[in-house]
């Protein structure tokens, strides 16, 4: 009944099938200054201001269109980026990896130990947790990732560094399930705040809520997940603002996100664009009490 709705709601407001257009190839000549307005349209119901952008939705958009560094390709390929933070953190935050391949049917799953995660490095939510080799279906495995490398993830949202990155799949260190992520929004070198998710969004199990550095949960939050509510704050949380900074310097804006076990904090991704600029706030003033934060590289 949900696929039923959805499909009547784009029928109905037509802006709201630009992503899902844009994810299966369908509008590839469509310019991305047209496709963020029609796209921002559709998800969020305001129009985009790129001229004078004032709410950090849209300067995100702006950052988007404009701000097209190659360095920031190697910033959101998974694979890359360990070798980033580890140059400019250390090697101690990083998830030890087990190797990695151009495509499935390459994983030396024989090499590999009993417990480890598959990945790509090149999109978000391709993660299979392996608790049990033996266990597994090879097979589906090989035939799931493999669909997934197949897929360019710049389009969808029109991300400009994703549309470069090559794909690959890699093995990296089992650290347990249900673990909790630490993101913080930096703006030029400054983490300002953070959420705190749990759960996946592949089968709609996360939830999440932000935080100031503090640890008070902000006054906001998004209408598409469920609420995390109050946790405690982590062991190494002065550790996290650190490397946020370190990682964060001199990019206009970026999520770093981390996580940590048993004491240990580890590196999980820069995040140059959260919710691709469609985030949706309530209350909607945040939106642009938090893009005041943003100073665009004019």
């Amino acid at each position: 009944m949900s696929s039923i709705n959805s499909i009547i709601e784009k029928i109905k407001h037509p802006t709201k099938a630009i992503i899902p257009l844009d994810s299966l190839r369908l509008i590839d000549w469509m310019p991305d200054v047209l496709f963020a307005k029609l796209a921002f349209r559709g998800e969020l119901g305001q129009k985009l201001n790129l001229e004078n952008p004032k709410t950090f939705n849209e300067k995100l958009q702006w950052l988007k269109l404009y701000n097209h560094k190659t360095e920031y390709i190697d910033f959101v390929d998974k694979l890359k980026a360990k070798s980033i933070v580890g140059n400019l953190v250390g090697s101690q935050y990083i998830v030890p990896l087990y190797g990695h391949w151009n495509t499935a049917d390459e994983i030396a799953f024989e090499k590999l130990p009993d417990r480890f995660v598959l990945k790509c490095n090149h999109d978000q939510g391709s993660v299979i947790l392996v608790s049990d080799k033996n266990k597994i279906n090879k097979k589906n495995v090989i035939d799931v990732l493999n669909k997934k490398l197949k897929r360019n993830n710049f389009y969808g949202c029109r991300e400009y560094p994703y549309k470069y990155i090559k794909p690959e799949v890699y093995a990296e260190e089992y650290l347990g399930s249900n673990i909790i992520d630490y993101k913080f929004y930096c703006f030029n070198g400054e983490p300002k705040f953070l959420y705190c998710g749990q759960g996946l969004t592949e089968d709609h199990s996360l939830k999440i809520d932000f935080f100031d550095l503090d640890w008070n949960i902000m006054p906001f939050y998004r209408t598409d997940y469920g609420r995390l509510g109050n946790i405690p704050k982590p062991l190494r949380f002065d550790e996290m603002i650190e490397i946020s900074k370190r990682l964060s310097r001199d990019i206009p804006f970026v999520r770093i996100d981390l996580f940590e076990v048993n004491g240990k904090v580890y590196f999980s991704e820069f995040t140059l664009c959260p919710a691709a600029g469609f985030m949706p706030f309530v209350p909607k003033e945040y939106d642009q009490i938090i893009g005041e934060w943003l100073e665009l590289p004019y």
